[in-house]
């Protein structure tokens, strides 16, 4: 299911889908919520949210399996949403390499996906090691510092 709704999410990214991913979400945790009753049809449902539906600390909720609370349903309203820039058809690479660069750059910044954007932004879109900024092309791994 979340290959789906991030394929879905990445799609319509570029338009204004903000009150349409929290339309989805809900009806995905409603349907979630239907199915998990459906298959425990004499527990309270306070008692399936609890188990089903794991609690961050900061009032968020996702659904997870009660062994494996790292196995998560995505929430859509967690993806960036782009606005469109128009690109400019008569901009030489050679002459007007400032153009260039920064249009490199609003990419390399609106393809970091959920689960790296907190770091992205702690980081200001820089290696911990190394200073230099994380390119697009290049492997990425979260390193837990304590």
């Amino acid at each position: 299911m979340n290959r789906k709704l991030k394929g879905w999410a990445a799609q319509y990214r570029f338009c204004d889908a903000y009150n349409a991913y929290r339309e989805i979400d809900a009806a995905v945790n409603a349907a979630l919520l239907e199915s998990v009753v459906r298959q425990h049809p004499k527990m309270p449902v306070k008692k399936l949210i609890k188990r089903y539906w794991f609690d961050e600390g900061n009032g968020r909720q996702w659904y997870c399996l009660p062994d494996e609370k790292h196995t998560r349903v995505i929430h859509l309203i967690d993806t960036m949403l782009v606005s469109p820039t128009k690109l400019r058809e008569n901009a030489n690479p050679h002459l007007f390499w400032e153009f260039h660069k920064a249009r490199r750059e609003a990419e390399t910044i609106e393809r970091v996906n959920a689960k790296y954007r907190p770091v992205w932004e702690r980081r200001e879109g820089k290696c911990l090691y190394c200073g230099l900024p994380i390119l697009p092309g290049q492997d990425r791994k979260l390193a837990v510092i304590d």
